[in-house]
């Protein structure tokens, strides 16, 4: 896995903590203001040094900001800066850490050299041609629905492998990159049939297909000048355009496509492999965004099966998605302790594990209350006459409930 541990020390909310995680597949969950999407944050600045070798700014990397430099209220409305601001981490790489220690906000690049040196190494043989298998990176955040149906799909140049980095941290990644090369592929290989095109896409179709059970085709449409999917419905086929799908359905593909694409435009050489051969960290907040519940049980399964070499860290408010997860799994930012596997219990336990801390209706708890005063009634009934009023208005009102 590229990152097992993270200390976190003056970073946003944290003064300082410490997180371990799994090679496949972890967790956060916690109350709004827990620090679900810092730690997200923290593991992006980490992972992104690997890319300090290839500058590009904030389009590639991901610094730390002057903005999360955690600080404290010493007296009414003044406030200081916490520094030094560091993020540390332990994994495939050694150990590595990324700092602000000063008033100019500039990010250390000496402690990163485990990492920085190693990336270069790796890049420069991948630019010139060696068959290294490069790490993905991805972070699909809450806003990863917003901005991208205006983006008009175009046509796109061949490229380098490393394109498959860009805005690879960005919050707000949208679907612009790859429908412009879908598309693109889809042209060529009406010009040049080409194997290793066709391979490609095939390739990338099949990722959304096995986790869209329903879904049984994917092509593009060059007359809505969008990426198609068909539909089946019992007997009956639907064809959707992509925008025009639910926020649902986008969010779903959407994810999926991308880490597909990452994974296909960073390792070629895989062919049909590239997909569960390719290593790297996707995160995710809010996973259960848009999701029906049927899809948030089985969200985490379908990832992992389809990226098996991929380490995710998601958030969610879902008991759906902590249900489907074994307990070393998951983090609780407020609650360390779980005594069951989340598996085995109901969603009201796992619910009562996540802070939520009644999930009857209201009526149901009238009705518990009623039940309770009628039954202490009757055990302490003695045949007066008033007490046998008394448990017959109980009665009646217990009735009048259903």
């Amino acid at each position: 896995m590229l990152i097992d541990r993270l200390k976190i020390r003056n970073f946003k909310g944290f003064e300082e903590k410490e997180f371990c995680f799994l090679n496949n597949f972890t967790v956060l969950i916690g109350d709004n203001g827990s620090g679900k999407t810092s730690i997200l944050d923290a593991l992006a600045v980490a992972a992104g040094c690997y890319l300090i070798p290839l500058g590009g700014g904030q389009k590639i990397q991901r610094p730390i900001y002057k903005g999360e430099v955690r600080i404290e209220e010493k007296e009414k409305s003044v406030f200081d800066l916490q520094l030094p601001c560091e993020i540390e981490a332990e994994g495939k790489w050694g150990i590595w850490k990324r700092s602000i220690e000063k008033l100019s906000f500039a990010n250390t690049v000496r402690y990163a050299k485990p990492v920085t040196e190693y990336a270069k190494a790796e890049l420069e043989r991948a630019m010139s041609g060696n068959g290294v298998i490069l790490p993905l990176f991805a972070y699909h955040g809450t806003g990863r629905l917003w901005a991208e149906l205006n983006d008009k799909v175009n046509y796109t140049k061949q490229g380098s492998r490393l394109e498959g980095y860009e805005n690879c941290f960005s919050v707000k990644s949208s679907s612009k990159a790859f429908r412009n090369w879908y598309k693109t592929l889809e042209k060529n290989i009406d010009r040049k049939d080409s194997d290793d095109l066709v391979q490609r896409l095939d390739t990338f179709k099949q990722a959304i297909l096995t986790c869209l059970e329903d879904w049984e085709d994917l092509y593009y449409d060059f007359a809505e000048d969008d990426i198609v999917c068909v539909h089946r419905d019992g007997n009956k086929t639907n064809s959707i355009p992509y925008r025009m799908m639910s926020d649902g359905y986008r969010n779903m593909i959407g994810m999926i496509a991308d880490i597909a694409y990452r994974c296909i435009k960073l390792n070629p050489q895989l062919g049909v492999y590239a997909l569960k051969e390719t290593e790297g960290l996707v995160l995710i907040d809010e996973l259960d965004l848009h999701l029906h519940p049927s899809w948030q049980k089985g969200i985490v399964a379908e990832l992992t099966e389809c990226f098996p070499k991929i380490q995710f860290v998601a958030t969610t408010h879902s008991p759906f998605i902590v249900q489907s997860l074994s307990r070393d799994q998951l983090i609780n930012l407020e609650n360390e302790e779980l005594l069951n596997e989340p598996h085995d219990v109901s969603l009201e336990t796992n619910a009562l594990y996540m802070g939520v801390k009644s999930q009857r209706s209201k009526i149901f708890d009238e009705k518990e209350k009623t039940a309770r005063d009628f039954f202490s009634a009757l055990d302490t009934y003695s045949g007066t006459e008033e007490e046998k009023s008394h448990i017959e208005e109980l009665f009646d009102s217990y009735m009048q409930l259903y």
